[in-house]
């Protein structure tokens, strides 16, 4: 960064940002830093990122003035939601009987396995059923391996 030299322009001595700046500057929470963005010829947009449990704020145009209102929220851990999906989870576990919250079971998971006879004898899901417990409330999908029963590995 460059110190803005520029006396003209009425704002206090600040820092120039280079035309690849994806950081400008840290401030306080009261703390004004000025600052000139590189003439680059496009949309030039700013972005105010608070870090820790805050989301980065949407952006807004460097070269219109005027002031604007940003919606800053808190960033949350999605892993601790029961409705987010796990599927970037390496293993999850399906409770069944589901717990009676979790909606309508008839007694049937809705699910077809097969054995992968290529190798180590794995059971794969083959599909899911329309309308059963597992295609409406699990993140089952075909190609999952079935680990484990009640604790108990099922390829050993």
């Amino acid at each position: 960064a460059m110190l803005d030299e520029r006396g003209h322009t009425g704002i206090p001595k600040g820092t120039t940002a280079h035309r690849s700046a994806l950081y400008i500057a840290t401030a306080g929470p009261s703390d004004l830093i000025p600052f000139h963005l590189p003439d680059t010829r496009a949309d030039r947009q700013l972005r105010i990122d608070f870090g820790g449990v805050w989301n980065l704020s949407s952006s807004f145009p460097a070269d219109i003035t005027g002031e604007h209102t940003l919606k800053m929220t808190h960033a949350v851990d999605l892993r601790l939601f029961q409705h987010v999906s796990t599927r970037a989870a390496p293993e999850y576990d399906v409770i069944l009987p589901p717990p009676k919250e979790e909606g309508a079971w008839d007694g049937e998971l809705g699910v077809w396995f097969e054995t992968d006879w290529g190798g180590e004898r794995r059971i794969v899901v083959k599909g899911t059923k329309r309308g059963k417990y597992s295609f409406n409330s699990t993140d089952i999908h075909e190609g999952d391996e079935l680990l484990q029963i009640d604790g108990e590995y099922v390829s050993e």
